[in-house]
This record gives C-alpha cells, structure tokens and sequence, in this order.
C-alpha cells in the first residue's frame, strides 16, 4: 500500500525517533523513498528523506546507501558537502587511504 503524504511525514518522524538499529531505520528510510518515488510526490520532501539518509548512512558507514541518496540531493543546504563525500566510497581513494595506513 502506498502511504499519502501526511503518513510519510508521520512515518520519517517516527524512524528518526525510535532508537532502533540502522538496519530498522534504513528499511524505513527506503521505504518512505519508495513511496514517495511511487508517487511522484513532494520534490522538497524526496530531497530532505534523501538527505537524512545519506545522513544516516554515511554515519554507520552504509556506502551504498549513501552512495544511492546522495546523488539525489541537489537543492539542500548540504549538497555539495554530500557530492565530495561520494568520493570516499570509490576504489581508488579506498585504496589511497589504505595505503596511508601501512
């Protein structure tokens, strides 16, 4: 079932404030994206669930997740701190920072 939009509201308010492991709270996040994707609904919201869940993401060291929202926040506050980041998650930085462990 499709949630309206109000719901979806509702539903990222209540991921964010459940405590739950990221895995919980990441399902949840990609089901609201869904949704809303489904629905074509709200560029604004899209863009700020999007956000949050690279947010989120990046904060549990979730690369794909990351790497699958991030490229979707363009208008934010935050998205050219997002695009640079993107960067982290490629093989040849990975194995940069690698070697500048050893």
């Amino acid at each position: 079932h499709i949630r309206p939009l109000p719901v979806l509201k509702e539903a990222l308010a209540h991921a964010l404030g459940a405590k739950r492991p990221w895995a919980w709270e990441a399902e949840m996040l990609r089901a609201i994206r869904q949704d809303l994707t489904v629905q074509h609904a709200d560029a604004g919201f899209m863009e700020e669930v999007c956000e949050i869940s690279a947010l989120r993401a990046l904060a549990n060291s979730d690369w794909p997740t990351f790497a699958a929202c991030a490229p979707t926040v363009r208008s934010r506050p935050r998205s050219a701190e997002l695009s640079w980041l993107l960067l982290l998650g490629s093989p040849t930085l990975a194995c940069t920072r690698g070697l500048q462990l050893i």
